[in-house]
């Protein structure tokens, strides 16, 4: 992931990627995720899209974001 404040505040670009590597989940957890994704994607409709909103909610969830 890159940040840029779009100026010449290199600082706070980086004070900002390091905060933001804080959030991120651990690797398990994103491969769960990808492979959850993956599964969805096969799925035909409605169960295709019930399937992401199911994996829609646990990140944001997880990452403690209201839905």
């Amino acid at each position: 992931m890159a940040v840029s404040t779009g100026r010449e505040l290199p600082v706070l670009a980086q004070a900002l990627g390091d905060r933001i590597t804080t959030l991120l989940p651990d690797e398990p957890t994103l491969d769960q995720w990808s492979r959850q994704r993956e599964e969805a994607l096969r799925e035909a409709e409605p169960a295709r899209e019930l399937a992401l909103q199911a994996l829609r909610e646990d990140i944001r969830t997880t990452l403690g974001v209201p839905a």
